[in-house]
């Protein structure tokens, strides 16, 4: 249980950061000192270090939460580009790793795989069953 915990906080995490990095990319004279991209990866790692010392649970909110503000900030900042939408993020992600030989195709399939796999892993901790209340009723007693 602790190592989905790890998981689920350094999946938001690694939503934060895209998020962070994707504002502060816009920023020319940031841009241009720092590699923004770097904030992506600290995020995830910032979010597994998180899940490793928390020890409550967290709540669905907590992955839809950073997942709408990433969706708001590229609809806003892009405004329905659809080649801005498949090559900043993973031109992010590629400079904030150092992988610049991997091609930007690769990077896109990679991200969407983490996406998908990042919500699954979410959901499915939400999928589990229910404990029922283990109550027996005796119709004799009320007869």
């Amino acid at each position: 249980m602790r190592v989905n915990r790890i998981i689920r906080y350094g999946f938001t995490g690694l939503l934060l950061g895209y998020f962070v990095s994707l504002i502060l990319s816009q920023w020319i004279w940031l841009e241009m000192r720092f590699t923004v991209g770097l904030i992506i990866p600290a995020g995830l790692l910032a979010g597994a270090v998180c899940g490793a010392f928390i020890k409550r649970g967290s709540k669905l909110w907590g992955l839809f939460i950073p997942e709408i503000l990433l969706a708001v900030c590229l609809v806003v900042l892009y405004r329905g580009d659809l080649a801005a939408l498949t090559v900043i993020p993973a031109t992010l992600l590629r400079e904030g790793i150092f992988l610049p030989e991997i091609t930007i195709h690769a990077f896109d399939i990679i991200l969407l795989s983490v996406l998908i796999g990042g919500n699954i892993i979410w959901l499915f901790n939400y999928q589990q069953p229910h404990k029922e209340n283990n109550i027996t009723l005796n119709t004799e007693e009320l007869s």
